[in-house]
């Protein structure tokens, strides 16, 4: 059977005046840096083709995905259950659900989604003789663990630079980062996928429309490699790591508008380049395969105390810019969520790559996980993929305490979840591992 692969990209950046996620509070989009994308490769084997396709978005429910696969089917036929729809966690893009206090922008959705599925119909509809290869690489200094602890026995996110109560991080890092990289059977490159554990790097104003470093990474590797292809940074497992090291002071791009993402997508760029260039061996052989299982994650419980004194405080009325109250507010809208959610775990198999998709901000120590079940030479764990249900924190964390661990839109999953995460990975894993040799 003959390896073919295609890419392709659509533009999804919003009108200006739509509400921006990635805050608290909405805020208008007044400018655009960047423009937004939704980018794709299409690959198939002659037996079995999948789909993958980034979204400059924070995140994407289940049933929008859900609505990009289907539509993706009926326009060139790759089944639903073969493709992965995964946001990259920009934090200057349109409100595409509700993420803390923002209300999603249905109407820019329903159009976006239409041209999220475009982009993988487009690249199945451009698929030619291929090759491919992957490698994998690290890059330490981009990533660092932004919970830590303090002198009090607390955990505390961000907890600013040089604070003389900090003890030490509250968790390790994934300095791994990955390729997959795909060209035509003449060598001229098709696209390049990334896996990288940054939750993201951004700095260009509340009001400005952006794709973060995620945008910038794409605009990078063309360049570098002196050749025009597609490239994708897909997130990986990051929900507690950061781009800020608060053991030094405060890195001296990070107050110019933009530059501190282009720095770090440069990084991460050049690393890419330097992997396809040294380490990738393409081949033309390349085995593809798909397992996917719905498991059900339990709602994160509000003691009945704290539920009752949040219903009493909203119904006095208050400012969601009071963070006391934007938490009871919260809790309030929560507890009217079902308290069992449907979910879709998702493996894929590109030759030599293992890829799973994880649907929410998962710690990194899920994914360190995850990469130890693996059998795979090259392991992608790809969050933020196929719905969203906010930050999925190690069991551990959820003790621990402190922002990703208050319960709220953007952080449900209950204790439990860790292991069902890592376990169902693991079964996925082994239906699709490549044969011993």
């Amino acid at each position: 059977m003959t390896f073919k692969a295609g890419a392709a990209t659509t533009n999804i950046t919003p009108p200006l005046g739509v509400r921006l996620s990635g805050g608290f509070l909405p805020r208008p989009a007044e400018e655009v840096l960047d423009e937004l994308h939704a980018k794709a490769i299409a690959v198939s084997d002659g037996v079995t083709s999948l789909a993958i396709v980034a979204c400059d978005l924070i995140a994407m429910t289940r049933d929008r995905a859900d609505a990009v696969k289907r539509r993706v089917e009926t326009l060139c036929g790759i089944p639903a259950a073969n493709i992965l729809v995964a946001c990259t966690h920009t934090h200057t893009g349109p409100a595409p659900c509700w993420v803390l206090a923002v209300e999603p922008e249905n109407a820019y959705m329903d159009w976006a989604c239409l041209k999220i599925a475009d982009a993988v119909a487009l690249a199945a509809r451009r698929m030619r003789d291929a090759r491919a290869g992957a490698a994998a690489g690290t890059i330490p200094g981009q990533v660092f663990n932004r919970r830590w602890w303090l002198k009090d026995g607390s955990v505390k996110m961000n907890p600013g630079h040089q604070n003389p109560n900090l003890v030490r991080p509250a968790g390790p890092t994934d300095p791994q980062f990955s390729i997959l990289a795909l060209e035509g059977v003449d060598g001229t490159p098709i696209a390049l996928l990334a896996n990288y554990a940054l939750h993201y790097v951004g700095g260009q104003g509340g009001t400005v429309v952006s794709a973060d470093y995620f945008g910038a990474f794409g605009q990078a590797v063309p360049r570098m490699l002196g050749q025009n292809m597609l490239a994708i940074m897909s997130n990986g497992c990051s929900g507690d790591i950061n781009n800020v090291d608060y053991s030094r002071p405060p890195h001296p791009l990070s107050g110019t508008r933009g530059a501190k993402m282009h720095q770090v997508a440069d990084v991460c760029a050049a690393e890419a380049v330097r992997l396809w260039r040294e380490r990738v061996e393409f081949k033309t052989d390349i085995r593809l395969g798909t397992a996917q299982r719905e498991v059900s994650v339990r709602k994160r419980p509000i003691p009945a105390a704290e539920l009752a004194e949040a219903r009493r405080a909203v119904a006095a009325g208050g400012d969601l810019k009071d963070p006391t109250y934007f938490w009871k507010w919260q809790q309030v809208r929560v507890s009217e969520l079902p308290d069992e959610f449907p979910t879709l775990l998702q493996a894929l198999r590109i030759g030599d790559v293992g890829m799973v998709g994880l649907p929410g901000e998962i710690f990194v120590e899920i994914g360190l996980q995850v990469k130890a079940c693996s059998p795979f030479p090259v392991t992608m764990p790809i969050e933020l993929a196929n719905g969203y249900l906010g930050y999925t924190c190690t069991d551990k964390a959820l003790v621990e305490g402190s922002y990703e661990t208050q319960t709220c839109y953007s952080s449900l999953p209950a204790a439990g979840t860790e292991p069902l995460y890592v376990d169902t990975t693991a079964a996925l894993f082994q239906e699709l591992k490549p044969p011993r040799h």
